[in-house]
């Protein structure tokens, strides 16, 4: 009998349901888009979950759908910022 070896955290192609929780890295490559984009989002209102203060994780059905209300597209080819900028930055 062989034994079965688990998927790594990070193979998104082996495990095609999405993790409940994801870093910002994580996010951002679901999203293809950059790490300081997706810092911009949360800032932004994207909504994300803090524990203590400074980690930080996002839900992805959560921040997809947020993204897509934003004006964002699905492969963030053309990710809509400006209503983003127009908020100052905190």
């Amino acid at each position: 009998m062989s034994r079965v070896q688990p998927k790594s955290h990070g193979d998104r192609t082996a495990n095609t349901s999405l993790p409940e929780l994801v870093t910002r890295q994580e996010l951002a490559e679901i999203m293809r888009v950059s790490v300081p984009t997706i810092d911009r989002m949360r800032r932004a209102g994207m909504p994300h979950v803090t524990w203590g203060r400074r980690l930080v994780r996002f839900r992805v059905k959560d921040a997809l759908a947020w993204a897509e209300r934003q004006g964002a597209t699905e492969n963030g080819a053309d990710l809509d910022l400006a209503p983003m900028r127009s908020r100052p930055l905190q």
